[in-house]
């Protein structure tokens, strides 16, 4: 918009007749005195730039209009964030309820493991009780 040129018939067509710049980082700084000059030697003509004549809308509008267009609920910019941004924790939740649902099917696997391995020890040290009491009860070779 600062270079962009506006209709009617005045002095000035741009912004950055009137001192308005663009920094390289983007933002928008104003040249004090290219302002005032304007001001002065124009000012019905700064105000047409703002506000329009009949014969084209002002910056003012076409601003107006640029941001309904980038804020509109429906359509504009920060709506389709939003969607997107929408989307994308739908899909991250998906995804938690599937590891969740993983993890917990892994964790009763482990667990039936556990139990086995148990039982298993279990029986084995039952075993090795019976066999210890059986060595026990042998008679000593060499003995008496």
């Amino acid at each position: 918009m600062l270079v962009s040129q506006q209709g009617g018939n005045g002095a000035f067509s741009t912004l950055s007749q009137i001192g308005f710049e663009t920094e390289r980082d983007g933002t928008i700084s104003v040249n004090s005195s290219t302002l005032s000059g304007a001001l002065t030697d124009g000012y019905e003509e700064v105000i047409g730039l703002f506000a329009g004549t009949s014969e084209s809308d002002g910056i003012s509008t076409e601003f107006a209009t640029y941001l309904e267009q980038m804020t509109d609920t429906a359509t504009g910019l920060y709506a389709g964030r939003k969607e997107s941004t929408d989307s994308n924790l739908r899909r991250i939740d998906q995804r938690i309820l599937s590891l969740e649902a993983r993890l917990e099917q892994k964790e009763e696997t482990l667990r039936a493991r556990f139990t086995a391995m148990e039982s298993l020890v279990s029986g084995m040290n039952s075993q090795s009780s019976f066999l210890t009491q059986q060595l026990a009860n042998l008679p000593k070779i060499g003995g008496n």
